[in-house]
Order: C-alpha cells, then sequence, then structure tokens
C-alpha cells in the first residue's frame, strides 16, 4: 500500500505495553493532520536558518494521550500506525 493513498489525517494509532492497549489515539491528534504538523515543523526550522536534510527524522507529535506506565525489565512497547507499520522497543535489563 502505499502512502500517498491513505488518508494520514485520520488514522487509528494504538499504543501497547505487553500486548495490553494503553492508549488509542488518532493521527488527527496531531494539529488535525501530521502532514500540517511537517510544514509547520519544516518553515520553523527554515527560520532558524536549518535545512532538513534526507534522512533526518522529524517527529510531528503524539496520536496518543501521554501516561505514565512503570517499566520494568523485558517490557515491550509497542505504537502500531494501522497500515504504516509499527515501532516495537523491548526494555533491556
Amino acid at each position: 500500500m502505499h502512502w500517498r493513498s491513505l488518508d494520514l489525517a485520520n488514522l487509528p494509532v494504538r499504543f501497547l505495553q505487553d500486548g495490553h492497549c494503553l492508549a488509542e489515539g488518532s493521527t488527527a491528534a496531531v494539529l488535525g493532520d501530521p502532514l500540517h504538523a511537517l510544514a509547520v515543523a519544516v518553515a520553523d526550522a527554515a527560520l532558524r536558518g536549518h535545512v532538513l536534510r534526507a534522512g533526518e527524522v522529524v517527529s510531528t507529535g503524539a496520536c496518543t494521550p501521554a501516561r505514565a506506565v512503570p517499566v520494568g525489565e523485558g517490557a515491550t512497547f509497542i505504537a502500531d500506525f494501522g497500515p504504516l507499520g509499527r515501532a516495537e522497543l523491548t526494555v533491556a535489563a
């Protein structure tokens, strides 16, 4: 699936810890549309004299509410962005 065919402003997002859903949200939580948030970030960077280069990573914002959770050794966290894929982190010792 090509990302341009997706409605990036309305994708569901889930944040899980060890298979349990901690939070649900939407890409709409990022200034209404993550592409709009990216345009704002790029414009702000340009005003400061920074040009984004290929390979740089930009976080446009959070899609789910923030919350504090206990983190133990071996815990696995997943950010599930549906058709865009998932990011996974396992806490090491």
